[in-house]
């Protein structure tokens, strides 16, 4: 019994031994650093206009959801180019090869906000000057949709067929 009380004593005593010759302490400050940098993602759904009667008197309109997520305080653009069947003056979608009587013009349009409440305005969407859409600074991390309005001019004499064409969406931040 004197023995199992002894190695317990002698511990106690080696640590209060060994902290009398201790004789200061020293620290150092140190700093940690990280950086975010700006990074958004952008998907946009089809936009599918539905069928086009060449006899209405007005345009066929469409929308769709372009949603852009990125970090907070990036200050997204978004550009889109003419596609891929631009005829010099209009976008156009085409039936079979295109050509005379094989497209149907169209545009696209910006929002006058980002959101779901967006409503459309008359400045064409495209990849240079106002016709690029600031999305402006980005509140948080989430998820943020901007419309994208389309319009087919009514009139057009167009072969029947289904049209489609394919535009890139770009963004920038």
């Amino acid at each position: 019994m004197t023995r199992k009380l002894f190695l317990p004593l002698a511990a106690i005593a080696f640590v209060g031994y060994s902290q009398a010759f201790a004789t200061g302490t020293a620290t150092s400050t140190f700093t940690t650093n990280a950086h975010i940098d700006s990074s958004c993602t952008m998907s946009v759904a089809d936009l599918d206009f539905g069928a086009y009667d060449p006899f209405a008197a007005g345009a066929l309109t469409g929308k769709t959801d372009v949603t852009v997520t990125c970090t907070r305080g990036a200050v997204p653009t978004i550009a889109m180019d003419n596609g891929s069947h631009f005829n010099g003056s209009l976008r156009a979608m085409i039936t079979g090869t295109g050509g005379a009587g094989n497209e149907l013009s169209y545009e696209l349009f910006q929002p006058d906000a980002v959101g779901p409440s967006g409503a459309l305005t008359t400045v064409a969407w495209g990849s240079t000057g106002v016709n690029v859409f600031n999305a402006g600074s980005a509140p948080n991390k989430n998820a943020r949709t901007v419309k994208l309005f389309g319009s087919i001019p009514a009139g057009q004499d167009s072969t029947v067929g289904t049209y489609a064409d394919s535009v890139t969406a770009t963004v920038n931040f």
